[in-house]
């Protein structure tokens, strides 16, 4: 039930019908009292991000360690109580003695006006669920390597699960195109850099036919030897990773970002992790100094 729920085709639909109740707001309430809405919406989800961003960093300097739940959970109660201080405040900031009667023209330039703070709305949410999902993954491919096994990479959560549909078909499309924080080639980047977590499952990424090459490219090696990296990567600070600008330098070399589009990441991982290949057992080859 819950795949069928966060597939693309119906996560597509779902955003089209909150883009139209936006619209439908609009359009009996006003546009004005939809913006309030908007803003105050807009505020919770900066501060989940701020959470989601720095709290992290700073776990890892009080306490030596990034504790997943803590940083999730306390993103959406950070954002939801925020959310709702900032609709007090914006309705007190506006309160008076109420709406004045709207004709049809105003409703229908409401209704109108309303679609663009949904769409905004809209698309800021799907920002956060694939940084978010794509932080999530990372943390599976992670304890995939460490237990040499694929099962917890079948452990996808919510968050994981639609951020994986919004990198699919028409969503994915345009996602990939104005998405700052995260991108199909960007979280199968991250993943090779995973991996480096477990040495016997590193070395097979080395021999690995399709990703040996792509981890010897130098955009690659200099992006493996970078110690911003190095850091995020020893504390699992996996959503600074995909933040970092070394990230989007590495994905800036063509060859590399085209070989990684290119990659099957999931076959690669079960075949990295498990230790025998898609096309048969694992084939002897040279394995070149780490």
């Amino acid at each position: 039930m819950l795949d069928q729920w966060t597939s693309e085709p119906n996560l597509r639909l779902i955003m089209i019908a909150l883009a139209v109740l936006c619209a439908l707001m609009g359009f009996l309430r006003g546009v004005g009292r939809l913006i309030l809405l908007a803003l105050s919406l807009a505020a919770g989800a900066l501060a989940a991000l701020a959470w989601y961003r720095y709290m992290p960093a700073l776990c890892i300097s009080w306490w030596g360690q990034n504790p997943a739940d803590f940083i999730k959970w306390g993103a959406i109660v950070t954002g939801v109580i925020t959310m709702g201080f900032a609709r007090r405040f914006l309705n007190a900031l506006t309160s008076g003695d109420g709406p004045r009667e709207m004709n049809g023209r105003a409703r229908v330039r409401g209704g109108l006006l309303g679609f663009i703070p949904g769409v905004l709305l809209l698309w800021g949410a799907a920002v956060a669920i694939r940084w978010a999902g794509a932080s999530g993954n990372l943390r599976q491919v992670e304890a995939a390597a460490k237990a040499m096994v694929p099962a917890p990479l079948e452990n996808t959560d919510l968050f994981g699960r639609l951020s994986l549909s919004l990198g699919q078909g028409v969503l994915g499309d345009i996602m990939n195109r104005t998405d700052p924080m995260s991108s199909k080639e960007a979280g199968a980047l991250a993943s090779l850099l995973v991996l480096q977590v477990n040495q016997p499952v590193w070395e097979r990424t080395w021999r690995h036919p399709k990703a040996g090459p792509i981890i010897m490219m130098p955009a690659f090696r200099r992006l493996r030897d970078d110690k911003d990296v190095e850091h995020a990567i020893s504390f699992a600070h996996y959503s600074r990773l995909l933040a970092l600008p070394e990230l989007r330098t590495a994905l800036g070399d063509q060859p590399l970002r085209e070989a990684v589009l290119n990659l099957d990441m999931e076959t690669v991982l079960r075949d990295v992790i498990t230790g025998r290949l898609s096309s048969g057992p694992p084939r002897a080859q040279v394995v070149p100094e780490l």
